[in-house]
């Protein structure tokens, strides 16, 4: 057929096997790279793993984190019985589990539910994910911002487009495409083999995401991973140097309230993830983060959670207060430390 095609348009035999030639020349280097590609599996999402990460994880190429939450509970909910999740994006992995059992049942089989930058779509496919598994959900403690709530769709991008599992697989053939584009770029590659070369995360590295330069330990059978270093750091007074101190710089706006970001589709996610909660008989609990930025949650977003989750359930932590003026309290201007998640554990559950 294709010769035909060709000779269509006024190509000679020879000149035809010499196109052929030169397409086939020119796909020698695509076709190496898609071999590669399925050989090292560096972003894990080809083939099955027992644990994405090792107990001690070391630096190296980023992983889509809402795809190993859902992959792992994919693995390991019909033994371990799941009943109780966090859910919510980077900032609620330092809601430790042995903090949070604390307040909950001694039977209660707990799991981390998070992603990079989470989106509210994400988290509430999640939410029915676990319904239609046939898991119960007897607590839950869902971590939200603004970030996470203005976004009613998922997110591009290899490390924070959403799982296939959670959308029955129809979205498979993007999914995958997301991962070779980034494996293609360049750049990646570069850093890549930079990396295999030097076995060093390079400040570059990191600073494009093109490989994580984060250490943590990790726990396969609850999905949680505990960044133990810069606790390590800050009890030996190193962390807070010059150069950490210049993170925190302009990056506070006290007295700024957020724009509103729920409006029609957002609330009826939201209204869908509580009649799941009240069919599970859950006892959940939303904690609106309490960023550096010191932007408080508009007024009428925090009105439609309460309106939707109760008012007894919706903790603000958002704003100007006693934890987002002490820059203590975070690890840079976007993340808090556990002693802070602690903190507020305490407070929604001792609260009357």
């Amino acid at each position: 057929y294709l010769f035909s095609v060709l000779r269509d348009i006024g190509m000679t035999r020879s000149g035809i096997r010499k196109f052929i030639y030169k397409t086939l020349l020119m796909a020698i280097p695509f076709v190496l790279l898609l071999v590669l590609y399925f050989a090292l599996d560096v972003f894990k999402v080809i083939y099955d793993y027992d644990a994405f990460y090792a107990e001690d994880e070391k630096p190296g190429v980023g992983l889509n984190a809402g795809y190993i939450s859902t992959t792992t509970f994919e693995k390991r909910h019909v033994a371990l019985h799941y009943d109780s999740f966090v859910f919510g994006n980077s900032r609620s992995m330092y809601y430790e589990i042995a903090d949070w059992r604390e307040y909950l049942p001694d039977s209660s089989s707990c799991f981390h539910f998070d992603a990079s930058l989470e989106s509210l779509y994400a988290l509430y496919k999640k939410v029915m994910y676990i319904d239609k598994s046939g898991n119960s959900i007897h607590n839950a403690l869902l971590i939200l911002d603004k970030s996470i709530l203005e976004q009613d769709k998922s997110k591009d991008g290899h490390l924070y487009c959403i799982a296939p599992q959670l959308e029955n697989y129809t979205n498979i053939f993007g999914f995958h495409c997301s991962f070779i584009k980034a494996f293609f770029s360049p750049k990646f590659l570069y850093a890549l083999a930079d990396f295999k070369l030097s076995g060093e995360v390079k400040k570059y590295m990191a600073e494009s995401y093109l490989l994580s330069d984060e250490r943590f330990r990790y726990d396969k059978n609850t999905n949680e991973a505990k960044s133990v270093e810069f606790e390590r750091e800050i009890a030996d007074g190193t962390f807070y140097n010059e150069k950490k101190m210049k993170v925190f710089e302009d990056k506070s706006f006290p007295d700024s309230v957020s724009r509103p970001v729920i409006v029609i589709k957002q609330r009826e996610m939201l209204e869908e993830m509580v009649q799941i909660f009240k069919k599970h008989h859950t006892d959940y609990k939303i904690v609106i983060n309490p960023l550096f930025d010191q932007i408080k949650l508009n007024p009428q977003d925090l009105g439609i959670l309460r309106e939707i989750f109760g008012k007894e359930n919706v903790f603000d932590f958002s704003g100007t207060n006693e934890i987002t003026v002490d820059y203590h309290n975070y690890y840079e201007d976007s993340h808090y430390r556990p002693h802070v998640a602690r903190s507020i554990l305490k407070r929604i559950y001792t609260s009357h």
